[in-house]
């Protein structure tokens, strides 16, 4: 069980820092909260590489990178628009602060 941290988060997989080396091929059991509109998705993913880091964050010494297998439709779409939104704020931001 790992306690809840950031994560590089895409519509086909997430990446994120864990203190122990996955193989690849590991199913894990994801619980994902969304922020901030505080959206929970339960899903699976496959471990697709895990990497030791030379310069570790926290605890954690490993950069892991997950695909999502066996999502259910309306949690992706969900996922989806997320993603969307969160791209639209960075580039928001990043349009608002070259001006």
């Amino acid at each position: 069980v790992q306690p809840a941290q950031p994560v590089n988060l895409s519509a086909s997989g997430l990446a994120f820092y864990t203190s122990e080396q996955l193989g690849s091929g590991v199913l894990l059991e994801l619980k994902l909260l969304l922020q901030p509109s505080y959206t929970g998705i339960i899903t699976f993913g496959e471990v697709v590489g895990c990497d030791r880091v030379d310069e570790p964050v926290g605890d954690y010494d490993h950069f892991t990178r997950v695909n999502f297998i066996h999502m259910r439709e309306k949690d992706r779409d969900l996922l989806i628009r997320h993603v969307l939104m969160r791209q639209s704020e960075v580039l928001r931001r990043r349009r608002e602060e070259n001006e």
